[in-house]
């Protein structure tokens, strides 16, 4: 991957809330966009920050100048789009409430038509032979240029070099935050791929491995509940504590308060 930022991300107005500068572009451009850099074999890297992705931005600086060199943070969940609203008003925030989870299905789909070569990195080995199967059944126009778990060291530079080799057209990468986006701003110089896409536990959901919630939670923004329900010891400090902590944040951005 070549360093430089895509230039087709200036066209696109940002929003930005705890110094994390979201892009307000839709599903479809964007998949527009990723097709657009495939053909062009033009580098991309991108995000779909929530809640939890600002949270952790607050507190780690580090994290914070990774998130920033990303071409495309594009928001995730119904938090982040309603803090959006309340700072920059209804017509100011984002048009429509974004989730990143129902865009990979798009993705998935715009891959298949396309018969790109998409490398999976993340989770459990035993995840990642239910992915294989799920899209080979769903989605046998992707040709699957390779897979490896998410469980190894930053420092070690094997799994880059696996990537470079399968001449992958795009990665997705899910290792959870902040060690996928700490990991991809290391290596994606040297990984050579078209668009690097984080997809956090979309990895899962996309195997078949984790349940989406009912739509009706999904419709109403209670998605992030039911999870919780199936994960109680991974998310219920982030949840609990998480989204209070957070909305009190944008409370006193509105107030201008420290």
């Amino acid at each position: 991957m070549r360093g430089r930022p895509d230039p087709d991300a200036a066209y696109f107005p940002k929003i930005s809330i705890g110094g994390v500068s979201f892009c307000k572009i839709d599903d479809p451009e964007l998949l527009t966009v990723i097709e657009r850099s495939v053909a062009s074999r033009r580098s991309i890297c991108v995000a779909h920050p929530n809640v939890h992705h600002i949270n952790v931005a607050r507190k780690n600086d580090e994290f914070r100048a990774v998130l920033a060199r990303f071409d495309y943070l594009v928001p995730d969940g119904i938090g982040v789009y309603l803090a959006a609203k309340f700072l920059y008003g209804l017509n100011g925030g984002f048009s429509q409430r974004q989730n990143g989870t129902d865009f990979y299905s798009d993705f998935l789909e715009r891959a298949n038509e396309n018969h790109w070569k998409v490398f999976f990195l993340g989770d459990r080995a035993e995840v990642l032979e239910s992915l294989k199967e799920s899209i080979g059944r769903q989605y046998p126009g992707i040709v699957i240029a390779g897979t490896h778990n998410g469980f190894f060291p930053i420092e070690d530079p094997s799994v880059a070099e696996e990537i470079r080799k399968s001449v992958a057209d795009v990665l997705m990468i899910g290792r959870g935050v902040p060690r996928q986006e700490l990991w991809l701003q290391r290596y994606k110089d040297s990984i050579d791929v078209s668009a690097c896409l984080v997809v956090g536990g979309g990895i899962s959901f996309m195997a078949g491995a984790k349940r989406r919630a009912p739509s009706w939670m999904r419709v109403v923004g209670l998605e992030w509940l039911y999870r919780m329900n199936l994960e109680p010891k991974r998310l219920w400090s982030r949840y609990l504590f998480g989204i209070p902590s957070f909305f009190i944040y944008v409370i006193k951005l509105k107030l201008g308060l420290p």
